[in-house]
């Protein structure tokens, strides 16, 4: 690792510095994009080898899951080089707040694309995003050394998206370094240095890390003024007050300063142990400060909800362990305490989405070593009761009898497909099977088009991502954006075992969609469950009328197995005995719905 002198780290020229964060679609090559950056400028030199820096906080299946920053000098021989201060985004649509975040506190993106897939959704929803920031766009195309590589076809979609000329597109391979050392001159060239502002302390908050040592570690970028190591500092959100003990900046290793002035991108710490108490998009300010907060910021909510169960009850206290040191990192994990007749205590876990619920989950099974059940993923819904009180709730079991409630509302996403044109048709019906409502059909660039569709969350999250996959060949891509509530027929099921309700297997349903998803349920029902002495009836319920049902055999003992010789007679009362027999317990009888039950019904139905 490079040790750059305390001059160069230390005495800044606002001039010089050059903040800009790389967006593209997942898989286009960013991380590897900033690693050869890094390559070229701080670790020039270095025979370590390089390979996913920025991106070794959290890897995940090669996507990028958490925004890094990190600070670059170009050159490095220099006494007084260019800051690069690089922001290497998330590129999936779960963390789309945490990339909105990081381009407000740059002036300038790079936009990556993959010479051999093109222009694709997420490449554009974050280009609108930065278009609307007004931030300078730097047009890159990746991978142009791959034998399947489009080169002609990719220049033309960026010319038209970005009304730009071919010279303005940096041709490179982030893998083998070709032109990488072009691209740091066109950045210096294209990219704004960022406007330098005296006054009194003015910051942006784009990005937390916890440290067990420090606290919450905040990253921000300086608008104003300066922050100083024990400087008093306010943040707007929660007004809580804290003072500073450690200011830096990475490069990627942690490099302690006395002060962020104006235009920088830096961390520092102040003793914060709880994540919840800072906010990204916050603004922090001096304590006499009062001065409105910067543009932009917003609660981030959880989107998806499932149960999570220990699998070995005994396991209950490593588990929550487990869970409350999760959320300490990440502040967008919501918990809620619960205890099912069946699984014993647990937690309704709120995520972004469903990336993120499974990335906890892995989480905390490797991390941890602890073995968990997870119910299938469900939404919010609003209840409008009879009596005018409104309920939101993502926990069926919390929602009141039907008599008591007048409406439900649904949540809705706005969804944007990019597409060939070859899949237009296909992608539509998906759309409308989903109950989505066509907003409009536009052409982007090249052979690609745009579809916009309102779409229920809850039908987004059942199987959409895989069908649309499997429609387009892998084609097609999307991204979506939570748009509010809205009025829709949907109902509530309860699972009835010999007219016993089960609250572990309600759920929310679209109710023209009832009668099969209560009918699959049945069905599953019938081939999970062990046979009891009696018949047993598995009923699907709305209110008090029945929609689906299944009855499982009674486990028959062959009573006239030992009989020889006699009239028929001798049989019929001894069946009829028997039958008398199973009346009487299914009428007494309680079928034994266990936890093993409910675990492999649930495997079938993630």
């Amino acid at each position: 690792m490079r040790n750059f002198s305390d001059e160069v780290i230390k005495k800044i020229n606002p001039t010089k510095i050059r903040n800009f964060s790389i967006i593209a679609h997942i898989d286009h090559g960013k991380s590897t994009l900033a690693d050869r950056l890094l390559e070229k400028t701080n670790l020039k030199g270095s025979n370590k080898s390089i390979e996913r820096i920025l991106d070794s906080l959290l890897p995940w299946r090669g996507i990028t899951i958490k925004l890094n920053a990190v600070q670059l000098y170009h050159p490095p021989e220099s006494l007084e080089p260019h800051i690069f201060n690089l922001i290497d985004t998330p590129g999936h649509v779960d963390f789309m707040y945490e990339v909105s975040r990081s381009l407000a506190a740059c002036e300038g993106v790079l936009l990556l694309v993959d010479a051999t897939k093109g222009i694709q959704a997420q490449t554009l929803a974050y280009y609108e995003i930065a278009k609307s920031l007004d931030l300078k766009i730097l047009p890159i195309i990746n991978k142009i050394d791959l034998p399947s590589a489009q080169l002609g076809s990719t220049k033309k979609q960026l010319i038209d998206l970005l009304a730009c000329q071919e010279n303005d597109i940096c041709l490179i391979s982030a893998k083998s370094g070709q032109n990488i050392d072009l691209l740091l001159n066109k950045i210096i060239e294209v990219i704004p240095a960022p406007i330098f502002q005296k006054g009194q302390l003015k910051a942006l908050v784009f990005d937390l890390l916890y440290s067990r040592y420090y606290g919450v570690i905040v990253y921000l970028k300086i608008i104003e003024g300066e922050l100083t190591k024990n400087q008093k500092i306010k943040f707007h959100q929660s007004q809580k007050i804290y003072q500073v003990e450690r200011v830096g900046v990475k490069t990627p290793k942690e490099i302690l300063k006395q002060q962020l002035t104006a235009g920088e991108i830096g961390w520092f710490t102040a003793n914060i142990r709880d994540m919840r108490e800072v906010k990204v998009g916050d603004t922090v300010f001096d304590t006499n400060n009062n001065s409105l907060p910067l543009e932009g910021y917003q609660e981030v909510k959880s989107n998806v909800y499932s149960n999570l169960y220990p699998t070995d009850t005994s396991q209950y206290k490593e588990f929550k362990k487990a869970l409350e040191e999760l959320q300490i990192q990440d502040s967008s994990l919501s918990l809620e305490t619960i205890d099912s007749q069946l699984l014993g205590p647990g937690f309704r876990c709120g995520f972004l989405g469903l990336l993120h619920r499974e990335i906890v989950c892995e989480r905390v099974k490797k991390e941890y070593n602890c073995e968990i059940i997870t119910t299938p993923p469900s939404v919010t819904y609003r209840i409008i009761c009879s009596s005018g009180e409104i309920l939101e709730t993502n926990n069926p079991q919390k929602i009141p009898s039907k008599d008591k409630v007048k409406g439900i509302e649904e949540l809705f996403i706005l969804l944007n497909i990019t597409t060939p044109e070859d899949y237009l048709g296909p992608i539509s019906q998906l759309c409308q099977d989903k109950r989505g409502v066509f907003q409009s059909q536009e052409w982007k660039t090249g052979y690609l088009y745009n579809l916009i569709y309102h779409l229920p969350f809850a039908e987004f999250i059942l199987d959409f991502h895989d069908k649309i996959k499997s429609i387009s060949h892998g084609y097609a891509s999307f991204s979506y954006q939570i748009i509010g509530f809205r009025s829709s027929n949907v109902v509530k099921i309860d699972i009835l075992l010999n007219e016993q309700i089960i609250p572990d297997l309600s759920f929310l349903v679209y109710q023209q969609l009832a009668y099969e998803r209560a009918k699959i349920i049945c069905e599953r029902l019938k081939e999970t469950l062990n046979q009891q002495t009696f018949t047993v009836p598995i009923q699907a319920c709305i209110g008090n009328q029945v929609i689906a049902r299944e009855t499982l055999p009674a486990l028959k003992k062959h009573v006239t197995g030992n009989m020889y010789g006699g009239d028929r007679t001798r049989k019929m009362k001894l069946w009829s005995k028997q039958k008398k027999g199973q009346k009487i317990r299914k009428e007494y009888g309680k079928v034994n719905f266990d936890s093993g039950s409910l675990r492999r019904l649930l495997k079938g139905n993630k």
